[in-house]
C-alpha cells in the first residue's frame, strides 16, 4: 500500500477588524493563521520592564530623615563658639569644667623631665530626644591618650572592679559595727 500524504483541510476564516467600514470582505485560510502562530512562538519573548520608580526600603522612616535634617554638631571649640547656639556650647563647657574639678578628675603636678603633657580636645553632641528636638547640649574634654607610648610614657593599665559579694560584705560589716560608710 502507498500511504497518501493528505492536505490539511483548508477553511477560509474571516478576519476581525477594528472599524466596520473599512470592512472589504478579506478572507484568509486558517492555514496561514497557524503558521503565523507557531512563527511567533519561535521568536523570543519580548522582555517588558516594570516603569514603577524603584527606590530603597524605608526601614527607618522618620526618624532618619529627622537626624538628617539636625545640624552637624561642631568639631572644635571656635566652631561650638561662633555658631548660633554659643551660648549653648560654652554652658555645657562650664558644667563639665565644674564637674571635673567638684570630683577631682586631675591633680597638678610638674611635667618630668623629657616628657611632653597630654593633650585634650573637647567632644561636642546635642541630645536629641524621640521627637526630633534638642533636649540638651553635651560638651567633653577628653584626654589624647593615644599620643602615649607604652614602656615610655606608661608600664601598666589599671582599672578597678569591685565584686558585688565584697560590697556586700562591706556593708554588712558596717551594720552590725554601727559604722558609717562614705563613698
Amino acid at each position: 500500500g502507498e500511504m497518501e500524504q493528505k492536505e490539511p483541510e483548508k477553511r477560509l476564516v474571516e478576519l476581525e477588524k477594528p472599524d466596520p467600514e473599512e470592512d472589504d470582505g478579506d478572507k484568509v485560510e486558517e492555514s496561514e493563521l497557524n503558521s503565523e502562530k507557531d512563527n511567533d512562538a519561535e521568536k523570543e519573548p519580548i522582555v517588558r520592564r516594570s516603569q514603577r520608580e524603584s527606590r530603597r526600603p524605608d526601614y527607618y522612616g522618620d526618624w532618619i530623615n529627622s537626624v538628617e535634617m539636625i545640624d552637624k554638631d561642631p568639631n572644635t571649640v571656635s566652631d561650638a563658639l561662633s555658631s548660633p547656639e554659643k551660648q549653648e556650647w560654652k554652658t555645657a563647657m562650664d558644667k563639665e569644667m565644674q564637674s571635673i574639678y567638684e570630683n577631682d578628675v586631675w591633680d597638678l603636678v610638674e611635667l618630668p623631665k623629657q616628657r611632653k603633657a597630654i593633650g585634650c580636645k573637647w567632644v561636642f553632641k546635642r541630645k536629641v530626644g524621640a521627637d526630633g528636638s534638642v533636649e540638651r547640649y553635651k560638651a567633653r574634654l577628653v584626654a589624647q591618650g593615644f599620643s602615649q607610648q607604652y614602656g615610655l610614657d606608661y608600664d601598666e593599665t589599671f582599672c578597678p572592679v569591685v565584686r558585688f559579694e565584697s560590697l556586700r560584705t562591706v556593708i554588712a560589716f558596717a551594720v552590725q559595727n554601727n559604722l558609717y560608710l562614705h563613698q
